[in-house]
Protein backbone atom coordinates (compact mmCIF):
# COMPACT_ATOMS: atom_id res chain seq x y z
CA UNK A 1 0.00 0.00 0.00
CA UNK A 2 1.40 3.38 -0.97
CA UNK A 3 1.21 5.96 1.81
CA UNK A 4 1.51 9.65 1.07
CA UNK A 5 3.17 11.34 4.05
CA UNK A 6 1.39 14.26 5.66
CA UNK A 7 3.58 17.33 5.93
CA UNK A 8 4.31 19.21 9.13
CA UNK A 9 2.35 22.28 8.02
CA UNK A 10 -0.88 21.43 9.84
CA UNK A 11 0.96 20.49 13.03
CA UNK A 12 2.80 23.81 13.21
CA UNK A 13 -0.40 25.73 12.51
CA UNK A 14 -2.16 23.79 15.28
CA UNK A 15 0.64 24.45 17.80
CA UNK A 16 0.64 28.19 17.06
CA UNK A 17 -3.15 28.27 17.34
CA UNK A 18 -3.11 26.46 20.69
CA UNK A 19 -0.58 28.94 22.08
CA UNK A 20 -2.65 31.85 20.76
CA UNK A 21 -5.79 30.56 22.50
CA UNK A 22 -4.07 29.84 25.81
CA UNK A 23 -2.34 33.23 25.89
CA UNK A 24 -5.43 35.23 24.85
CA UNK A 25 -8.17 33.50 26.84
CA UNK A 26 -7.41 34.85 30.33
CA UNK A 27 -7.52 38.44 29.09
CA UNK A 28 -10.87 38.04 27.35
CA UNK A 29 -9.44 38.49 23.85
CA UNK A 30 -12.30 36.67 22.15
CA UNK A 31 -11.24 37.70 18.63
CA UNK A 32 -7.80 36.11 19.07
CA UNK A 33 -9.35 33.02 20.65
CA UNK A 34 -11.71 32.72 17.66
CA UNK A 35 -8.81 33.09 15.23
CA UNK A 36 -6.91 30.34 17.07
CA UNK A 37 -9.96 28.09 17.04
CA UNK A 38 -10.48 28.52 13.30
CA UNK A 39 -6.77 27.90 12.67
CA UNK A 40 -7.16 24.52 14.38
CA UNK A 41 -10.31 23.81 12.35
CA UNK A 42 -8.43 24.51 9.13
CA UNK A 43 -5.44 22.43 10.27
CA UNK A 44 -7.73 19.43 10.82
CA UNK A 45 -9.57 20.05 7.55
CA UNK A 46 -6.22 20.33 5.73
CA UNK A 47 -5.14 16.96 7.16
CA UNK A 48 -8.37 15.35 6.05
CA UNK A 49 -8.16 16.80 2.53
CA UNK A 50 -4.52 15.74 2.14
CA UNK A 51 -5.51 12.27 3.31
CA UNK A 52 -7.86 11.77 0.36
CA UNK A 53 -4.74 11.06 -1.67
CA UNK A 54 -4.27 7.94 0.44
CA UNK A 55 -5.97 4.58 0.03
CA UNK A 56 -8.45 4.01 2.84
CA UNK A 57 -8.04 0.30 3.33
CA UNK A 58 -6.74 0.41 6.89
CA UNK A 59 -9.30 -0.63 9.54
CA UNK A 60 -8.74 2.59 11.52
CA UNK A 61 -9.60 4.70 8.46
CA UNK A 62 -12.80 2.72 7.89
CA UNK A 63 -13.82 3.17 11.54
CA UNK A 64 -12.95 6.89 11.35
CA UNK A 65 -15.20 7.47 8.36
CA UNK A 66 -17.96 5.52 10.08
CA UNK A 67 -17.69 7.99 12.97
CA UNK A 68 -17.74 11.00 10.65
CA UNK A 69 -20.69 9.80 8.56
CA UNK A 70 -22.83 8.53 11.45
CA UNK A 71 -22.28 11.62 13.60
CA UNK A 72 -23.13 13.84 10.62
CA UNK A 73 -26.27 11.76 10.07
CA UNK A 74 -27.20 12.34 13.73
CA UNK A 75 -27.00 16.07 13.13
CA UNK A 76 -29.04 15.83 9.92
CA UNK A 77 -31.67 13.63 11.59
CA UNK A 78 -32.01 16.15 14.41
CA UNK A 79 -32.54 18.95 11.87
CA UNK A 80 -30.15 21.00 13.98
CA UNK A 81 -28.57 23.03 11.18
CA UNK A 82 -27.15 25.86 13.24
CA UNK A 83 -23.71 27.43 13.34
CA UNK A 84 -23.13 26.15 16.89
CA UNK A 85 -24.13 22.62 15.92
CA UNK A 86 -21.67 22.47 13.04
CA UNK A 87 -18.90 23.90 15.22
CA UNK A 88 -19.65 21.33 17.92
CA UNK A 89 -19.59 18.54 15.33
CA UNK A 90 -16.26 19.60 13.87
CA UNK A 91 -14.76 20.05 17.34
CA UNK A 92 -15.70 16.42 18.01
CA UNK A 93 -14.15 15.36 14.71
CA UNK A 94 -10.79 17.03 15.40
CA UNK A 95 -9.28 14.37 17.67
CA UNK A 96 -10.10 11.40 15.36
CA UNK A 97 -8.93 13.31 12.27
CA UNK A 98 -5.65 14.40 13.83
CA UNK A 99 -5.08 10.93 15.28
CA UNK A 100 -5.57 9.28 11.90
CA UNK A 101 -3.74 11.71 9.62
CA UNK A 102 -1.30 13.77 11.69
CA UNK A 103 0.92 11.13 13.30
CA UNK A 104 3.20 10.33 10.37
CA UNK A 105 6.85 11.32 10.07
CA UNK A 106 7.11 12.98 13.48
CA UNK A 107 10.75 14.02 13.90
CA UNK A 108 12.83 14.43 17.02
CA UNK A 109 13.29 18.07 16.06
CA UNK A 110 9.52 18.58 16.05
CA UNK A 111 9.22 16.89 19.47
CA UNK A 112 11.87 19.28 20.78
CA UNK A 113 9.81 22.25 19.59
CA UNK A 114 6.79 20.90 21.43
CA UNK A 115 8.87 20.75 24.62
CA UNK A 116 10.09 24.32 24.11
CA UNK A 117 6.54 25.53 23.54
CA UNK A 118 5.32 24.02 26.79
CA UNK A 119 8.25 25.48 28.71
CA UNK A 120 7.10 28.85 27.42
CA UNK A 121 3.51 28.09 28.46
CA UNK A 122 4.69 27.08 31.94
CA UNK A 123 6.46 30.44 32.25
CA UNK A 124 3.26 32.16 31.15
CA UNK A 125 1.18 30.18 33.66
CA UNK A 126 3.55 31.29 36.43
CA UNK A 127 3.12 34.90 35.27
CA UNK A 128 -0.67 34.50 35.41
CA UNK A 129 -0.41 32.95 38.88
CA UNK A 130 1.36 36.10 40.09
CA UNK A 131 -1.08 38.43 38.30
CA UNK A 132 -4.44 39.84 39.50
CA UNK A 133 -6.15 37.25 37.30
CA UNK A 134 -4.90 34.30 39.37
CA UNK A 135 -8.17 33.58 41.21
CA UNK A 136 -10.64 35.39 38.96
CA UNK A 137 -13.88 33.74 37.93
CA UNK A 138 -16.20 35.37 35.43
CA UNK A 139 -19.69 34.28 36.43
CA UNK A 140 -23.20 35.46 35.52
CA UNK A 141 -22.87 38.36 37.97
CA UNK A 142 -19.44 39.53 36.90
CA UNK A 143 -15.92 38.75 38.05
CA UNK A 144 -15.50 37.31 41.53
CA UNK A 145 -12.51 35.95 43.43
CA UNK A 146 -12.37 32.23 44.16
CA UNK A 147 -10.24 30.32 46.64
CA UNK A 148 -9.22 27.96 43.80
CA UNK A 149 -6.69 28.95 41.13
CA UNK A 150 -8.14 29.83 37.71
CA UNK A 151 -5.29 31.82 36.08
CA UNK A 152 -8.08 33.84 34.45
CA UNK A 153 -9.54 30.87 32.55
CA UNK A 154 -13.21 29.94 32.82
CA UNK A 155 -13.04 27.75 35.93
CA UNK A 156 -10.53 25.83 38.09
CA UNK A 157 -11.27 22.49 36.39
CA UNK A 158 -10.45 23.93 32.97
CA UNK A 159 -7.27 25.45 34.38
CA UNK A 160 -6.37 22.10 35.95
CA UNK A 161 -6.77 20.35 32.58
CA UNK A 162 -4.49 22.81 30.80
CA UNK A 163 -1.90 22.51 33.57
CA UNK A 164 -2.15 18.71 33.65
CA UNK A 165 -1.01 18.27 30.04
CA UNK A 166 1.72 20.84 30.61
CA UNK A 167 2.90 18.88 33.68
CA UNK A 168 3.02 15.59 31.74
CA UNK A 169 5.09 17.12 28.95
CA UNK A 170 7.48 19.06 31.20
CA UNK A 171 8.26 16.09 33.44
CA UNK A 172 8.72 13.86 30.39
CA UNK A 173 11.13 16.41 28.91
CA UNK A 174 13.62 15.69 31.71
CA UNK A 175 14.28 12.34 29.98
CA UNK A 176 14.38 13.84 26.47
CA UNK A 177 17.19 16.36 26.93
CA UNK A 178 20.70 15.07 27.60
CA UNK A 179 22.23 18.29 28.95
CA UNK A 180 21.93 18.61 32.72
CA UNK A 181 20.93 22.29 32.56
CA UNK A 182 17.82 21.42 30.54
CA UNK A 183 16.96 18.56 32.85
CA UNK A 184 17.10 20.95 35.82
CA UNK A 185 15.09 23.64 34.02
CA UNK A 186 12.32 21.23 33.03
CA UNK A 187 12.27 19.55 36.46
CA UNK A 188 11.87 22.97 38.11
CA UNK A 189 9.16 23.99 35.63
CA UNK A 190 7.24 20.75 36.21
CA UNK A 191 7.45 21.30 39.99
CA UNK A 192 5.99 24.81 39.60
CA UNK A 193 3.16 23.55 37.37
CA UNK A 194 2.52 20.70 39.84
CA UNK A 195 2.04 23.25 42.63
CA UNK A 196 -0.34 25.24 40.43
CA UNK A 197 -2.38 22.09 39.79
CA UNK A 198 -2.78 21.59 43.54
CA UNK A 199 -3.96 25.21 43.89
CA UNK A 200 -6.76 24.60 41.37
CA UNK A 201 -8.39 22.10 43.78
CA UNK A 202 -9.29 20.01 40.71
CA UNK A 203 -9.43 16.55 42.27
CA UNK A 204 -9.04 14.54 39.08
CA UNK A 205 -6.08 16.61 37.89
CA UNK A 206 -4.36 16.40 41.27
CA UNK A 207 -4.77 12.62 41.48
CA UNK A 208 -3.60 12.07 37.89
CA UNK A 209 -0.58 14.34 38.44
CA UNK A 210 0.30 12.29 41.53
CA UNK A 211 -0.16 9.04 39.59
CA UNK A 212 2.04 10.32 36.77
CA UNK A 213 4.74 11.35 39.26
CA UNK A 214 4.68 7.89 40.86
CA UNK A 215 5.07 6.29 37.43
CA UNK A 216 7.92 8.69 36.64
CA UNK A 217 9.77 7.86 39.85
CA UNK A 218 9.40 4.07 39.83
CA UNK A 219 8.84 2.94 36.24
CA UNK A 220 10.33 5.44 33.76
CA UNK A 221 13.69 3.63 33.49
CA UNK A 222 12.07 0.35 32.53
CA UNK A 223 10.51 -0.28 29.14
CA UNK A 224 7.72 -2.77 29.80
CA UNK A 225 5.53 -2.99 26.69
CA UNK A 226 3.37 -5.66 28.31
CA UNK A 227 2.64 -3.40 31.29
CA UNK A 228 1.67 -0.40 29.16
CA UNK A 229 -0.47 -2.64 26.94
CA UNK A 230 -2.36 -3.81 30.04
CA UNK A 231 -2.68 -0.22 31.27
CA UNK A 232 -4.14 0.73 27.87
CA UNK A 233 -6.88 -1.85 28.16
CA UNK A 234 -7.63 -0.85 31.77
CA UNK A 235 -7.73 2.86 30.93
CA UNK A 236 -10.47 2.41 28.33
CA UNK A 237 -12.60 0.38 30.76
CA UNK A 238 -12.40 2.89 33.63
CA UNK A 239 -14.91 5.43 32.18
CA UNK A 240 -17.45 2.59 31.86
CA UNK A 241 -16.65 1.28 35.35
CA UNK A 242 -17.07 4.73 36.93
CA UNK A 243 -20.39 5.23 35.12
CA UNK A 244 -21.69 1.83 36.31
CA UNK A 245 -20.49 2.49 39.86
CA UNK A 246 -22.23 5.88 40.12
CA UNK A 247 -25.47 4.55 38.59
CA UNK A 248 -25.49 1.18 40.36
CA UNK A 249 -24.15 2.26 43.74
CA UNK A 250 -25.61 5.72 44.11
CA UNK A 251 -25.61 5.80 47.90
CA UNK A 252 -22.06 4.53 48.17
CA UNK A 253 -20.75 7.01 45.60
CA UNK A 254 -22.38 9.83 47.55
CA UNK A 255 -20.87 8.67 50.84
CA UNK A 256 -17.28 8.27 49.64
CA UNK A 257 -15.15 11.32 50.36
CA UNK A 258 -12.41 12.22 47.87
CA UNK A 259 -10.14 15.17 48.69
CA UNK A 260 -12.80 16.76 50.85
CA UNK A 261 -15.79 16.26 48.52
CA UNK A 262 -18.16 13.41 47.80
CA UNK A 263 -17.15 11.14 44.93
CA UNK A 264 -20.41 11.69 43.01
CA UNK A 265 -20.80 15.53 43.13
CA UNK A 266 -24.08 15.47 41.16
CA UNK A 267 -23.05 13.07 38.42
CA UNK A 268 -25.82 10.57 39.20
CA UNK A 269 -28.43 13.21 38.33
CA UNK A 270 -26.56 14.22 35.16
CA UNK A 271 -26.20 10.61 33.99
CA UNK A 272 -29.80 9.60 34.64
CA UNK A 273 -31.22 12.75 33.02
CA UNK A 274 -29.87 11.55 29.69
CA UNK A 275 -31.96 8.39 29.77
CA UNK A 276 -35.21 9.67 31.28
CA UNK A 277 -36.76 10.83 27.99
CA UNK A 278 -34.82 8.67 25.52
CA UNK A 279 -36.79 6.54 23.09
CA UNK A 280 -35.37 3.97 20.67
CA UNK A 281 -34.49 6.50 17.95
CA UNK A 282 -32.65 8.75 20.39
CA UNK A 283 -30.79 5.70 21.73
CA UNK A 284 -29.61 4.98 18.18
CA UNK A 285 -29.10 8.56 16.91
CA UNK A 286 -28.71 10.59 20.10
CA UNK A 287 -30.16 14.03 20.65
CA UNK A 288 -27.83 16.40 18.82
CA UNK A 289 -29.88 19.55 19.32
CA UNK A 290 -30.08 19.06 23.07
CA UNK A 291 -26.50 18.03 23.89
CA UNK A 292 -24.02 18.94 21.09
CA UNK A 293 -21.20 17.03 22.86
CA UNK A 294 -21.54 19.15 25.99
CA UNK A 295 -19.62 18.05 29.06
CA UNK A 296 -21.74 15.40 30.79
CA UNK A 297 -18.76 14.55 33.02
CA UNK A 298 -18.11 11.33 31.12
CA UNK A 299 -16.82 11.50 27.56
CA UNK A 300 -18.44 8.22 26.50
CA UNK A 301 -21.79 9.48 27.75
CA UNK A 302 -21.34 12.87 26.05
CA UNK A 303 -20.78 11.17 22.69
CA UNK A 304 -23.65 8.71 23.21
CA UNK A 305 -26.10 11.42 24.28
CA UNK A 306 -25.28 13.51 21.20
CA UNK A 307 -24.84 10.96 18.42
CA UNK A 308 -26.13 7.62 19.69
CA UNK A 309 -24.87 4.16 20.51
CA UNK A 310 -23.12 3.32 17.21
CA UNK A 311 -20.99 6.47 17.18
CA UNK A 312 -19.80 5.98 20.74
CA UNK A 313 -18.91 2.32 20.07
CA UNK A 314 -16.96 3.23 16.92
CA UNK A 315 -15.36 6.16 18.76
CA UNK A 316 -14.04 3.97 21.59
CA UNK A 317 -12.87 1.28 19.14
CA UNK A 318 -11.07 3.90 17.06
CA UNK A 319 -9.31 5.51 20.02
CA UNK A 320 -8.28 2.17 21.48
CA UNK A 321 -6.98 0.91 18.13
CA UNK A 322 -4.97 4.07 17.46
CA UNK A 323 -3.54 4.06 20.99
CA UNK A 324 -2.42 0.45 20.67
CA UNK A 325 -0.83 1.28 17.31
CA UNK A 326 1.02 4.24 18.83
CA UNK A 327 2.09 1.99 21.70
CA UNK A 328 3.95 -0.30 19.26
CA UNK A 329 6.31 2.57 18.38
CA UNK A 330 7.06 3.61 21.95
CA UNK A 331 10.73 2.75 22.42
CA UNK A 332 12.29 5.66 24.30
CA UNK A 333 11.74 6.80 27.87
CA UNK A 334 10.25 10.19 26.93
CA UNK A 335 7.87 8.48 24.49
CA UNK A 336 6.77 6.07 27.18
CA UNK A 337 6.03 8.94 29.57
CA UNK A 338 4.05 10.80 26.89
CA UNK A 339 2.05 7.64 26.23
CA UNK A 340 1.29 7.19 29.94
CA UNK A 341 0.06 10.79 29.90
CA UNK A 342 -2.32 9.85 27.08
CA UNK A 343 -3.67 6.94 29.10
CA UNK A 344 -4.27 9.28 32.03
CA UNK A 345 -6.30 11.56 29.77
CA UNK A 346 -8.43 8.53 28.89
CA UNK A 347 -8.94 7.95 32.62
CA UNK A 348 -9.85 11.64 32.91
CA UNK A 349 -12.71 10.92 30.48
CA UNK A 350 -14.43 9.18 33.41
CA UNK A 351 -15.31 12.46 35.09
CA UNK A 352 -14.86 15.15 32.39
CA UNK A 353 -15.47 15.08 28.63
CA UNK A 354 -13.61 18.10 27.27
CA UNK A 355 -10.34 16.44 26.26
CA UNK A 356 -12.06 14.18 23.73
CA UNK A 357 -15.22 16.05 22.74
CA UNK A 358 -14.57 19.80 23.03
CA UNK A 359 -11.88 20.01 20.34
CA UNK A 360 -9.62 23.00 19.59
CA UNK A 361 -7.08 23.63 22.36
CA UNK A 362 -7.99 20.35 24.06
CA UNK A 363 -7.48 18.45 20.81
CA UNK A 364 -4.01 19.89 20.30
CA UNK A 365 -3.13 19.24 23.95
CA UNK A 366 -3.92 15.57 23.38
CA UNK A 367 -2.07 15.58 20.08
CA UNK A 368 1.11 17.02 21.63
CA UNK A 369 1.35 13.85 23.73
CA UNK A 370 0.50 11.75 20.67
CA UNK A 371 3.18 13.44 18.55
CA UNK A 372 5.85 12.90 21.18
CA UNK A 373 4.94 9.27 21.83
CA UNK A 374 4.71 8.43 18.10
CA UNK A 375 8.00 10.11 17.07
CA UNK A 376 9.87 7.72 14.79
CA UNK A 377 12.44 9.60 12.72
CA UNK A 378 15.65 11.13 14.08
CA UNK A 379 16.75 14.13 12.06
Amino acid sequence: MRVVPVTNKSRYVALIAMALILVSQPWGQTVLVSIGTWMIFFAAFYDMMKAFRMRFTRPSAIVLFSILILSLFSLVAAAGFTYKSFVALFCFWEIPIFLQFSTQNITRNFAKKVYYLFLGLATYYLFLALSPLAFNYKGPYGIVQLSSLTLGYQNPNQTGMYLLVCFFILLGATTFFEEMKWKIIYAAASAVVGILIILTDSRACILLAIGYTIYYIFFRKNSWPALTAILTKIAFIIPIAVFVFIIGFQQTSQNIQLLGEVFDTGRFAIYTDVFKQYNFMEFVLGSFVEYRYENLHNAYLSVFATSGIFVVVFFVLFLRGRFLEIHKNVTRCYQQLAYIGLLMLIVHMSIEAAFFTAGSVYAISVMCLVWISSQKIND
